[in-house]
């Protein structure tokens, strides 16, 4: 297991920065991660980052463009899968 933080980082969300340096550490294309996200700008670094994304969106009808799935709660995430 591996613990990214975005303490070095110069920039936050949407800046896919953070994604990228974790897919780096781990090993992994964007393609072999799954990425469950619950902001908004986090959805768009994921996207830009080109990592599956399942939104975790308490509003149902503000969805992001681009995700894999929508879904109300955390629990439900792992339906999506």
């Amino acid at each position: 297991c591996e613990l990214i933080t975005p303490e070095p980082m110069e920039r936050g969300k949407p800046d896919p920065a953070i994604y990228r340096r974790a897919l780096k550490k781990l090993s992994l294309s964007s393609q072999a991660a799954v990425v469950f996200e619950d902001s908004r700008q986090g959805v768009e670094a994921t996207i830009a980052a080109q990592i599956p994304t399942v939104q975790i969106c308490h509003r149902p009808d503000q969805p992001v463009s681009g995700v894999i799935a929508t879904v109300a709660d955390w629990e439900a995430g792992w339906g999506a899968l």
